[in-house]
C-alpha cells in the first residue's frame, strides 16, 4: 500500500526495417537498416 501514492511505470518499444540506397553509382544493392526504439518512463506522484 502506497498510502494514496501512485507509482506508474510504462514501456514502449518499436522497430523498423528501412531499405536505403547510400549512393547513386558506387553501390547498387541498397543498404538495410534495422532501428528499434525502446523507452521506459517512471512517474511516482505523492498526495499530502
Amino acid at each position: 500500500n502506497f498510502g494514496g501514492n501512485r507509482l506508474d511505470v510504462a514501456f514502449n518499444r518499436s522497430e523498423q526495417d528501412v531499405s536505403r540506397q547510400l549512393f547513386d553509382t558506387a553501390f547498387p544493392t541498397a543498404a538495410l537498416i534495422n532501428r528499434v526504439n525502446t523507452n521506459v518512463s517512471v512517474g511516482y506522484t505523492m498526495n499530502f
